[in-house]
């Protein structure tokens, strides 16, 4: 959508408009996921509704970006936590024809498929009910 994206320290995906810079009021964020190095990556989906972020702890988040920067939409996104690596820093992360590739520390590279067909039978089908699967 024309926006940037950057991983802090905070553990919080921060958005900005490119013109300006000014940052956006978005809410993308989620309690275990931790960015605390430099490695800390983040790339955005070939169809431009998911940001992938890898952190410590053997973790990366997928968030749904889809409504970011646009008026009167929510501009948060919790993230669907991906556990896969023990315990090892996730310190790469690429997309390619719908799925998404995680690498880290503990020398393993996972694929990741978004599994639409199953969702949550309690509620509705927010970004957080998603289930991703190991491909």
């Amino acid at each position: 959508g024309g926006l940037l994206y950057a991983i802090g320290c905070d553990s919080r995906v921060h958005v900005y408009e490119p013109g300006t810079l000014g940052a956006l009021p978005a809410q993308l964020m989620h309690d275990k996921l931790s960015t605390n190095s430099f490695y800390a990556p983040l790339a955005l989906s070939d169809c431009g509704r998911w940001a992938a972020v890898g952190g410590a702890g053997g973790s990366a988040v997928v968030f749904d970006i889809e409504n970011v920067g646009r008026p009167g939409m929510s501009a948060s996104s919790e993230g669907v936590l991906l556990r896969g690596h023990d315990e090892a820093e996730v310190t790469g992360v690429s997309w390619a024809q719908g799925a998404l590739a995680t690498c880290a520390d503990d020398g393993r590279v996972r694929v990741w498929r978004d599994c639409t067909e199953r969702r949550s039978i309690n509620g509705g089908v927010g970004a957080a009910e998603l289930i991703w699967a190991i491909a």
